[in-house]
């Protein structure tokens, strides 16, 4: 995981890469570690389903996902972001509104 301006950027696993580039699985489920947490000052506006990064709080509001093998990307604008505390883990969920990506426009 990195973050770039308004952008949090993601691995994927071929197969899974195909389901979120098409829409068929609008969304991705991310466990970041405490130390990328504290790292990046991550912080959620839970009832608004928005991630805030830095001492700036930049809204992180795309999502970029790279296919692990053939390093082809594709960028989507996040509509929600959910924070789950699984065996105390910081898990997200990243969602997005399937839609042509936005790295072409």
């Amino acid at each position: 995981m990195r973050i770039e301006g308004h952008t949090i950027i993601f691995s994927s696993s071929p197969v899974n890469w195909l389901k979120e580039q098409d829409g068929r699985k609008p969304n991705t489920t991310r466990y970041i570690p405490l130390h990328e947490v504290h790292e990046y000052m991550l912080q959620m506006n839970e009832p608004d389903g928005i991630m805030y990064a830095g001492d700036s709080l930049t809204e992180i509001k795309n999502i970029r996902i790279i296919n692990s093998v053939s390093k082809q990307p594709f960028e989507r604008q996040l509509t929600d972001v959910t924070f789950a505390d699984i065996n105390m883990m910081p898990v997200f969920i990243f969602s997005w509104k399937h839609e042509a990506s936005l790295l072409n426009k």
